[in-house]
């Protein structure tokens, strides 16, 4: 999910820079909205699965039983922050399609 999010990351900014340089195509203010909100989620994101990925802090365990709580208690951190991270992958995927579709509009009209 990382790549995914870096490389998306990396082309909503390439078409951001080619929009606002060519400023005088006539493009709709929604489109730098759209992408500008792309990359908001996109960056939420990565910051989403770094924090899933973060190591919990060590702890003395005694116990079998409290070994599977400190892993059961790990995993659905994780997971948590993985569900964020692709609920915000989607989001920023939606958006940035729709960003496509009318900056595609605008070119042609």
């Amino acid at each position: 999910m990382l790549t995914v999010c870096g490389l998306l990351l990396s082309t909503s900014f390439v078409v951001l820079t080619f929009i606002l340089k060519n400023s005088d195509i006539g493009i709709s203010g929604f489109v730098r909205i759209f992408l500008f909100a792309t990359s908001g989620l996109l960056t939420g994101s990565i910051i989403s699965i770094v924090l899933s990925a973060r190591l919990p802090s060590p702890a003395a365990l005694l116990s079998k039983i409290e070994l599977l709580d400190f892993w059961t208690r790990t995993y659905r951190r994780e997971y948590r922050w993985v569900t964020v991270a692709v609920y915000f992958l989607i989001a920023a995927i939606v958006l940035f399609i729709a960003a496509l579709g009318v900056l595609g509009s605008n070119v042609i009209n």
